[in-house]
Formats: structure tokens, sequence, C-alpha cells
């Protein structure tokens, strides 16, 4: 009796603390974006069935984006073009435009960038989550619009003829069961008179008017999630689609939950979340209430246990990085099969192309946000190794040739070839990938942009940059390191690492289902902060961003291992393969800063 009244307390104070702020944040996502993309440029496409193909045309094409309309006859992304015809014969298959005899993703780069300045006309704090999705902190611009407008949650509810209440009935809603208990939307509407309800219903009349201005502006449609946090605002954004947003109130969090996976909420669609479903037995979120704090954190640990508690009731206390513009940018092409390189000309061949388009790209960059990368570091896989190599080298200018030097340099130490003689240059093993990605920015004054600018054609040579020190050091090439990640598969396909959090770190309480068990063992000393931090800098070769294919829910470009997701926590772009790997850092580090705190 004791116990459940403590318990009960606490959630009154956790839902105090979190949903009872009157923060408001939104989450945008861009509907079919690359198809959106495609048919802006090709108006006679509109309302017909669509699908984007990669630009390998074997039977077809892969498919990576598909739009509502191909949908309903059963199109999906990873079918081949052959495929979708079959299922729908009027499709039209848009192939992903060709630059260097590779994919070029410019035109959905500055599409994006075309959102992102209309997002920037309604707040100010707004963080770029991937190529077609943004959070958005609409905390200020809701207590500007209530300051000066009169509240009448009626009049909203007949201007929102698009947005949906999460664990609500529409009210047009034919298909409801007699045993739903759901209030309908507009009841909700009707009864929503605490201030936490009234600023999403204000946040819900300014996030239709973004809709709108972009529509207008642009031309895409969106779909929006909107609530108090960024885990529920994602949570939202997906449940009614396309061109459409849903608010997810606090009070309805808890009929949400209640059919919501595990792997459905953020952090639980890894090992985490398979050990919380194995270990109590439940697949959806909401199970996790039947269980108290103490429960909770006597079988997780203290920190994991209390970061459920706090999860399965929508607490959620990630803040909205201030962020647009990435922190590197980076290109890289496959070589799979029968095209993999084994010869010295074509590596230097393709470092020459993926060289041109990360110059020009830089230069642009430069251009938009004076700003100049000082270092480069090139990635490449050997055949038949479930691991990457990447090093890392200044860049002291934005020179091609420089670039291509140090690179096939960095290559061919790591790759041993089978003759010494460079015109003769082979190896026994091919390379299956190849990517560069530029990072380090740092800003310069349009005085200064004039003189790097007159860099960009001096050869000059670069020395190499240690990746694995604490503080990148400018090395010889022969100390160059080598930094390769191991790789485990998971159901999906999707090749992850995962770092360790030890017992040997007196900083993280520990139980035999703790967060340890899905980190790798790794020795260390140290609180929990400084050792993730040199962890992660000992990584950051891997985890460089590789700007231009990024992950959303519905639109993904596919292409193996190598896509590049951007980071919501620190906005760096990392390797699909080691993504869980980056988010476990952020997670860990997060619940031990909370229990410093508290």
């Amino acid at each position: 009796m004791i116990e459940s009244m403590i318990d009960l307390l606490t959630r009154v104070v956790l839902i105090m603390e979190d949903g009872g702020s009157g923060k408001v944040v939104v989450l945008v996502d861009m509907d079919c974006f690359y198809v959106q993309v495609e048919k802006r440029l090709h108006p006679e496409l509109k309302d017909k069935p669509c699908a984007i193909v990669q630009y390998n045309k074997w039977q077809g094409g892969s498919i990576i984006a598909v739009d509502y309309e191909a949908r309903k006859y059963g199109v999906k992304r990873s079918l081949k073009g052959k495929e979708a015809k079959e299922k729908c014969p009027g499709i039209h298959l848009v192939q992903v435009p060709e630059k260097r005899r590779k994919a070029d993703l410019s035109n959905y780069r500055k599409a994006s960038g075309e959102v992102m300045k209309v997002l920037s006309g309604f707040t100010s704090v707004i963080e770029r989550a991937s190529i077609d999705e943004a959070f958005l902190d609409l905390t200020e611009p809701v207590k500007d619009y209530i300051n000066s407008n009169s509240f009448d949650s009626l009049e909203f509810h007949a201007d929102l003829k698009s947005t949906h209440v999460a664990g609500c009935n529409d009210d047009d809603d034919t298909h409801k069961d007699d045993c739903d208990l759901r209030i309908s939307r507009g009841d909700w509407f009707k009864s929503s008179c605490s201030s936490d309800e009234r600023v999403l219903i204000v946040a819900a009349i300014l996030v239709q008017r973004i809709r709108e201005t972009i529509l207008n502006e642009v031309g895409f449609t969106c779909s929006a999630g909107i609530s108090h946090n960024k885990m529920l605002a994602k949570l939202a954004a997906g449940m009614h689609k396309p061109n459409q947003q849903t608010i997810l109130p606090q009070s309805q969090v808890d009929v949400v939950f209640s059919t919501t996976l595990l792997k459905k909420v953020r952090h639980l669609g890894g090992k985490l979340g398979e050990q919380v479903q194995d270990k109590l037995k439940i697949e959806c979120v909401g199970q996790l209430q039947e269980y108290s704090l103490k429960v909770l954190q006597e079988k997780f640990g203290l920190k994991t246990g209390s970061w459920l508690y706090e999860l399965c009731r929508g607490i959620c206390h990630e803040k909205i990085s201030n962020r647009i513009i990435t922190k590197s940018i980076g290109c890289g092409k496959n070589f799979p099969g029968p095209s993999k390189l084994k010869t010295a000309k074509a590596v230097k061949y393709w470092l020459e192309q993926l060289s041109r388009e990360l110059v020009e790209r830089l230069e642009e960059d430069m251009t938009e946000n004076t700003r100049q990368a000082q270092s480069i570091t090139v990635h490449f896989l050997p055949e038949g190794q479930a691991s990457s190599v990447a090093r890392t080298f200044a860049l002291p200018s934005y020179n091609t040739s420089l670039i291509v030097n140090n690179s096939w340099n960095a290559i061919n130490k790591g790759h041993k070839p089978v003759t010494n003689e460079e015109s003769h240059l082979t190896w026994t093993t091919g390379i299956l990938n190849i990517h560069l990605s530029a990072g380090k920015f740092v800003q310069c004054g349009k005085g200064h942009m004039k003189s790097l600018l007159q860099l960009m054609s001096s050869d000059q040579e670069c020395s190499f940059v240690s990746a694995s020190s604490s503080h990148s050091s400018i090395i010889t090439g022969k100390e160059v390191t080598q930094m390769t990640l191991c790789k485990e598969e998971r159901e999906d396909a999707v090749l992850t690492t995962t770092p360790t959090i030890t017992e040997q770190d007196q900083s993280l309480e520990t139980s035999s289902m703790n967060i340890t068990k899905f980190f790798t063992p790794i020795k260390r000393k140290g609180s929990l902060e400084t050792q993730l931090d040199r962890n992660a800098k000992r990584r950051e070769v891997v985890l460089e961003e590789i700007k231009g294919t990024l992950e959303s829910d519905d639109d993904t470009i596919i292409d193996n291992q190598f896509e590049a997701v951007l980071c919501s926590e620190c906005g760096e772009e990392v390797l699909k393969f080691v993504l869980e790997e980056h988010m476990d850092y952020h997670f860990a580090l997060s619940l031990d800063k909370d229990s410093q705190i508290n």
C-alpha cells in the first residue's frame, strides 16, 4: 500500500515536471519527400502513381521511395522497378539523377534547405533530424499567440480539419466499436481546459499554418506530431499521414501506449527493448506501468529502471538542439560483387570522382555558411572483412588533387597489394566501398573566405590527423591510425556495434539486466561521462557525417550498411551500422547526467 502511494506521488511529480511545463515540441515530417521533389521537377506526374528508383537499372532499379498513390497497389520500397510495374502497370518510375556515375542527391538537399528556410520563419529553435524531418520548439511562439489572442477551443476545433488527437476517435469515425470507450476528438476539444492541453491546441493552429506555408512556398505537403517532448512528437507524427497532423496530449498517453509496441519508441528498438520484452514478457510500452519504480530499478538498475519508469508515462527530457546545418559533408559509393575495385587505376578513378563532388559541395557550403572544413576522413571496406577502415588527414585547402593523393596513400597503406609496381598495382581482395567526409568546420569571415578560396589551387602536402587520440593532432603519414569497427548482424539486416559500460565503472549502478547488457565489454577507469567521451572521440572517424543519404520513417535512400543517418542528439551523420552504438552512447551519458543532477 505504501509502495503504491509512493509510486503514484512519484508519477504526479514527474508529469508536473515534464508534461506540466507548458513545453511544445513539434516534429514536421515531409510526405514521400523524394517523390515530391521529383514531381515538382516534373509537373506532368502530379496525382499519378510514382516511385523513385536507384540509378542502377538492373531489373528496373531498386525502389527507394514510393508515393501514396502507388502504395495502394502494394508497391513498396526495396522492390525492383520491374516488380512494381507488375503490381501497378500505370506507375511512373523516376530514376535518381546520376552524376560522375553515381547518385546525385543535390536536388533533394536543396529542396530540404528550402523547407528549413520556411521553418526558420516560425521559430528560432529548430533541430534538423534528417533530410526530411525537423523538430521545432514552439513554446515561445505559442505563448505569444495566447497573450495576443483569445482562447476558444470550439473555434479551433472547427478550423483544425486535418488535426487528429491521439487516443481519441475521429468525429466521423463510422468504424467505432461499441466496446471502444475512447472519447471523440470533438469531446476532447470541448473538455480540454488545462493549460497544457490549451498550448497544444494553439500549437496545432500554428503548425497548420506552417504546413500551409510550406505547401504554398515550396510546393510540398507534410505531416506533423504535436506534443510536450521529442519522443511523443515523433510517435504522433507517424500516426496520421499524409498531409495531416496529430496532437498527443499527456492525458492520452496511457491510452496510446496501451497498444504501442516497445520497438516503436525511441531507444527501445534495439537490444535494450529486446531485453525488456524478454525479461518482463511484455510487448507494449504501457505494460511497463504495471511495474513500480522500485521493481524496474531492481531488474534494470537504478538509472535504466528510472528511465523506463518515466518513458512509459510519456516523460522525456531530451532537449531540442538548435541546429539546421550539418557538422560534416561527405559522399561515397558502393562497389558490390563484380564491380569491386581491385586495381590502383580503378581506385584512383573513383577517388577523383568523389573528391570532385566533395570539393563542389564544400565550396557551396563555404559560400552559404561562411565556414571551412579542416579535416577529411576516407573510409573503405576491404572485401571479406566485417569491419571498415577509416583514416583522417588535415585539409588545408579545398584542392581535389590533394584529397585524391592523400586518400590514395591512406588506402594503399591499409590494403596490401599483390605487386608493388604502380602501373600494375592489384589486390587479391577488392574494395567494396569508398566514401569521403569532411568535418571539423570553423567559421570564417567574408574577408578570410576570399583568401581561403584562393588556396583551392595550391598543391601543398597534407599531413595525417590521428583520429584515435582525445585531441586530434597532426602526425606523419606513417603514424596514421587505422580505425576498424566490428559489426554484428541483426534480424533487420542493419549492422550495428555497441560500446560497453562495465561493472568497473563505479558511476553506473548495475544489475544482471542493467544497461551493461547491451554494451560490449571494455575495461576502463574514471567517470562514465569522461570514458564515454573518450570512446566517442576514439570512434570519431567512423562517426563522421556523410551528408546526402539520410534515413526517415517514410522515405529512405536504401543502399546497405553505408547509408548515413542523422543523429538527433548531436547532429552527427552516422553510418547506419554504427547508429545503435552511437545512440547507446548518448543514452547512457544522459542517464549518468540525470543521476548526478538528482
